[in-house]
Order: C-alpha cells, then sequence, then structure tokens
C-alpha cells in the first residue's frame, strides 16, 4: 500500500517543482491572500451599524429562541436558510447577541471560499497558479463587501463550492452516489442556491455519456441517479413546503422583485434591454475587468465541452438553471442574492487560463506559464477590494450608521428630553436599545418608535402628537432624512410647532432636534468683521461668521439667509455649516449708515442672539 503523505508534505513537494518566477508570483499571490484574510477581521473590528436587512434580520433572530426560531415566517419579509438561522443562533447563545457575533459566519465563509477555491484548483484541476487564482478572489470586492455582512449570501457560496467538491468525490468513485445525494440533501437547508448547482451537475451527469449510446448509459446510471436524485428531491420539497414557500409567494417579495427576472423568451427590444440590464447587474461587479470574463466565460464553454469536463459543463448548466428559476420569477437577479455564482465563475476563469498556458515544447510551455502567471497577478492587484476597504472610513456605510447615532444620543441625552425613532430606522435602532420600546436604554428618557413612514399615505396622528406635544426631542431620521416622501410632512409640522435642527450628522447619517422654546434650541453663532472697504461712497463689510452651537446651520430643507431689520436680505449662507465651522460673507452699505441683522430661514428665527450690527465706529476684528 503506498504511504499517504501528510499535505505539508505534499505542499512542499508541488512548491519544489516550481520554477522560481512561479513561486515569486505565487508569493505575491499569497500575501495578498494574507492581505484580504487580515482586511475582512478589520472590516468586522470596525464596527460597522447593522442596516436595515441585517437589523429586520435580527430582529426576528433576536426575539426568538431555539424552539420557535423557524417555527413560522421571520418578520419584516425577512428568510434565510434554516441551516444558516440555526449555526447563527447558536453563535449568539454562547458569545453573545452583537453585530461582530452575527457577522462570524459571513467572515468564516470568505476565509473558507478561499480554502475551498485552493482545494478544487490543486486537487480537481491541478492549475499552475492555484495561490495567485485564490488571491483574485481574496481581493474581490464584492467578496469582501458581504463577509461583513450579516445575511446567508457569501455562505451561499462556500456552500455551492462544497457542492462541487462533493460531486468530485462522487465522480472518482471516492463516494457511493447515495452519500452524495445525502450530502446534498442537508447542503439545501443551508444555502437555497445549492439547489440550482446541485441541479446543474445532475444535468451534466445525464447528458454526458462519453460515446456512449443513451440507453446504455441510463441503464448504467439510472440506480446512482435515483439514489442522488430521490434523497435530494424529498429533501428539497419538505424544505420548500415547511420553509421556504412563506416567502417565495409572499405578494410583497413577489412585488419588490417583479422588475429583476430574466425573461424566459425575449421577444421585443424591451425584453433584450431588459436582459442587457441585468447582465450588466451581474457583471459590472468584476469593475474594468467586467467585458473580459464576459467574453472569457462564454469562450471557455467550448474548452468545457471540449475536454468533456463534467464538473465544468454541470457549473456553466447551473447557471443556465438558475437563470430559468429566475425567469419563472423564482429568483430575481440581484448581485447579493447572486453571490454564490462569483466563486464559481472565478473557478472557470481559473481553470480556463491556466489551462491556455499549457504547450507541447517545454519552451513553449514555460514561456506561456510565466505570462499566464503575469496575467493572472495583474487582475488579482486589479481588483481592488483589499486596497479599498483597508481605509476603515470606506467600510461605514453613509446614512446607515444608526449605530454610532445612537452612541451619540445616550451621551448627550438629558432627563427631560425625548426619543423619536423614524420608522425607516427602528429595527436598527431597536436592535441596539436591546428592543426596550418605550425607554432609552440605562437613561429613563421616553422613547416613542414609528411603526409608519410620515406621509399623508398613512396616519400619523399619535406620531405627530407626540412630537408637538414634546418640549424637547431628538428625531432619529438615519437615512430617510432627505427624501421628500417622507419628510414633506415633517418638516412644515415640526417647525409650526417649534423649532427643528440638525444635531449630528456622521456617516451622512443625521439626527435632528425638537423644542418648543427657542431658549432651548443647540443653534449658536458668533460674528466678526475681518475687513471692510469703501468705494465710491459705499462700503464693502467682510464678516466671519462662526457656528458656535451643537447644531448645523443651513442643513438640507432649510434656507438660511441674513435678513436686515427691515426683511432685505442682504446674504445667503452655504449649506451644512457644522459646529466649529466658519463662513465668511459680504454686506455692502452706503457710508455712513449702519444696519443690523440676524439669521433667519423661511420658517423665522433661528435661535436667540443672532442680531449683528455693522456701520461707522464697529471694529473690525485684530
Amino acid at each position: 500500500m503506498t504511504e499517504r503523505k501528510s499535505p505539508v508534505v505534499q505542499i512542499k513537494n508541488f512548491i519544489s517543482r516550481m520554477p522560481l518566477y512561479q513561486r515569486l508570483i505565487e508569493a505575491v499571490g499569497l500575501l495578498i491572500i494574507a492581505a484580504g484574510i487580515v482586511t475582512s477581521v478589520r472590516m468586522n473590528l470596525v464596527g460597522r451599524s447593522l442596516w436595515w436587512d441585517e437589523a429586520a434580520l435580527a430582529f426576528s433572530f433576536s426575539q426568538r429562541d431555539l424552539g420557535n426560531l423557524t417555527g413560522e415566517a421571520l418578520e419584516l419579509i425577512q428568510s434565510a436558510p434554516v441551516g444558516w438561522l440555526y449555526t447563527v443562533k447558536i453563535l449568539t447563545l454562547l458569545l453573545g447577541n452583537t453585530d461582530f457575533v452575527l457577522r462570524i459566519p459571513s467572515m468564516a465563509a470568505y476565509v473558507g471560499i478561499l480554502a475551498l477555491l485552493f482545494w478544487i484548483f490543486t486537487k480537481i484541476f491541478k492549475v499552475q497558479y492555484p495561490v495567485t487564482c485564490v488571491a483574485f478572489a481574496a481581493s474581490f470586492p464584492l467578496l469582501l463587501q458581504y463577509s461583513n455582512m450579516f445575511k446567508p449570501y457569501i455562505t451561499d457560496g462556500f456552500f455551492c463550492l462544497l457542492t462541487v467538491i462533493f460531486y468530485q468525490r462522487y465522480l472518482t468513485g471516492r463516494w457511493k452516489a447515495l452519500r452524495l445525494g445525502i450530502s446534498w440533501a442537508v447542503l439545501i437547508w443551508f444555502s437555497n442556491p445549492v439547489c440550482f448547482v446541485a441541479g446543474g451537475l445532475m444535468l451534466a451527469d445525464v447528458f454526458c455519456r462519453q460515446g456512449k449510446s443513451f440507453l446504455l448509459h441510463l441503464r448504467e446510471k439510472m440506480v446512482s441517479w435515483l439514489a442522488i436524485g430521490v434523497p435530494l428531491g424529498v429533501s428539497f420539497v419538505v424544505y420548500y413546503f415547511y420553509w421556504l414557500r412563506q416567502t417565495a409567494t409572499d405578494d410583497r417579495m413577489i412585488g419588490y422583485w417583479r422588475e429583476w427576472n430574466f425573461p424566459l423568451f425575449p421577444t421585443s427590444a424591451e425584453d433584450l434591454e431588459q436582459i442587457r440590464k441585468l447582465m450588466e447587474t451581474i457583471f459590472s461587479q468584476f469593475y474594468r475587468l467586467e467585458y473580459a470574463v464576459l467574453i472569457l466565460l462564454a469562450a471557455f464553454v467550448i474548452f468545457a465541452f471540449c475536454r468533456r469536463d463534467k464538473i465544468l459543463i454541470g457549473v456553466y448548466l447551473s447557471f443556465a438553471v438558475t437563470v430559468f428559476a429566475s425567469g419563472l420569477k423564482m429568483f430575481p437577479v440581484n448581485k447579493r442574492l447572486w453571490l454564490f455564482v462569483y466563486p464559481l465563475i472565478m473557478m472557470i476563469l481559473a481553470v480556463g487560463i491556466n489551462a491556455s498556458g499549457e504547450g507541447k515544447k517545454v519552451g513553449q510551455a514555460r514561456g506561456r506559464t510565466a505570462v499566464i502567471g503575469v496575467i493572472l497577478l495583474g487582475c488579482a492587484l486589479l481588483n481592488g477590494g483589499i486596497r479599498y476597504y483597508w481605509n476603515a472610513e470606506n467600510v461605514y456605510w453613509p446614512g446607515y450608521e444608526v449605530k454610532k447615532e445612537y452612541e451619540y444620543l445616550k451621551s448627550v441625552i438629558e432627563p427631560d428630553e425625548r426619543v423619536y425613532v423614524f420608522s425607516s430606522q427602528a429595527p436598527i435602532f431597536d436592535y441596539y436599545n436591546g428592543y426596550d420600546f418605550t425607554e432609552l436604554a440605562d437613561t429613563g428618557c421616553q422613547v416613542m418608535v414609528g411603526v409608519d413612514p410620515l406621509t399623508e399615505d398613512y396616519d400619523c396622528a399619535d406620531d405627530f402628537a407626540y412630537l408637538t406635544g414634546s418640549k424637547k426631542c431628538y428625531v432619529v431620521l438615519g437615512d430617510t432624512w432627505d427624501d421628500d416622501r417622507y419628510t414633506e410632512l415633517l418638516f412644515p409640522t415640526l417647525h409650526e410647532a417649534g423649532y427643528f435642527e440638525m444635531v449630528y450628522n456622521e456617516y451622512e447619517t443625521p439626527m435632528w432636534y425638537f423644542c418648543q422654546d427657542i431658549g432651548d434650541v443647540k443653534a449658536a453663532v458668533s460674528y466678526e468683521i475681518v475687513s471692510k472697504e469703501t468705494s465710491e461712497g459705499v462700503t464693502t463689510y467682510k464678516i466671519c461668521l462662526r457656528n458656535t452651537g451643537e447644531a448645523w446651520l443651513n442643513p438640507e430643507f432649510e434656507n438660511l439667509q441674513v435678513v436686515s431689520e427691515e426683511g432685505e436680505i442682504l446674504a445667503e449662507l452655504p449649506k451644512n455649516i457644522a459646529p466649529g465651522e466658519t463662513e465668511e460673507f459680504e454686506i455692502a452699505l452706503p457710508e455712513p449708515v449702519s444696519a443690523t441683522f440676524h439669521l433667519e430661514n423661511e420658517y423665522g428665527l433661528i435661535a436667540e442672539h443672532t442680531e449683528f450690527t455693522v456701520g461707522p465706529g464697529v471694529a473690525v476684528a485684530p
């Protein structure tokens, strides 16, 4: 019996057979992989806030125990594979329900995808540059982005690669057909797209006859197909009726994705445009390489069939199955839902590109191999995902950083102040507030969580009664603050009842503040005359305005102006003057006239003590 070598020995032997230039290229690829893993970990340590979709899933997740986690459909039109839900639930029970823990499976799936691709490249296809090919995936922006997400999309990629590996074990005779069928039957409970990949691989097994007649092929393989198909089919039927049907038949979900499906039989220019739009959605994730990837992917179809490679053909057929499901309006086209296809595309590209470096002559083969290595390394470096997300500022989501907003609120709120949470931010705020719907945690301050958007389409009387009846109230708006659909009633109503100002705006995620009395506003200003020039009987004063308060001056939905006592507009100020910032403006007056002015928006004065006088005898600041 041949002695089985350890993985370490195998890797050493593999490396020793490489020429020096190949080792150098692979060494750089290894550095890229290491940088990618470190980047993913750093992204999750940054502490980015959950965004709405994550928080909506976390709502159901946090409110249920293990016994009723999947007893009924998740709230807020959310869905996730049953196995994935239980895995994450157990993790939170062991490690705590924090946003970092919720994202651990995604981070682990990113590392797992890299490991499985390496296994595929070395064990199945034996490509020339396995490490560098994995480096392309490690630096892929979309994979890094979703390694920092409490959703099952990147784990789909992991389980679909595992589906391919299990099929290869069956092809080589290491696994019996029944074992493959049971394994696939289990995997679909962890990832919905496993159905498409398994279906494509089975189609390849049926139609790739390797010169045999179909009847002979059928007779030889029927028992194996039944052993695979029966457990898989039974598992899928049970899974569908137990879990999938609840969201697959939900009218809200169907309506939301109505425009994101492939036309099965395009019959018009509109259908062709729809196909173009959806293809762009998929391949635009490769950024500057999208056209090259599309062309190579199409060209390698011929390569796969020429080699009669069941795995490659099966993967291509899995894409076709997915498109067919989309045509039946069962699986809409979206980068996150289709994330599982990207590792599979990378697998095909790696195998095809590496194969193009093969040559009959030794010298020719070496030359091609060197060129292929440089191309692969260049593509990995061109991806740019690591460079982008290495900067922590790029990890945050503008408009969605409610976690930071919440932390700020807890640090500044006073006992006599209230909080109102706009409906779109409710799931996020509720998560960080420990699902206390009446008080801001550890402060005793009253909280009202909105249920509906504040528009004419909903009965918002109770919400507005709470707001206008509050002497002082913080308003958590988040990403919806600049959307007229949500603010058309809010801003005029609160300005009419008192004073409404923006007091926080980190990462374009603002918080507003309402008060009834002008003495309670957060805005404050100071002025200095920095220069004055007189020409032809007119004196022009350059005035420096400093925002000395806690509120932003002239935010969206306001037009802040410098107005004279007579009501004449003397100057208009720029938007969003942050606390501590200064702005200069000019006022021209005939000599020797004096004038007093103040700041106001379309609703009136913004704060007390905004008046300032210019004219003869008023000193210029030193």
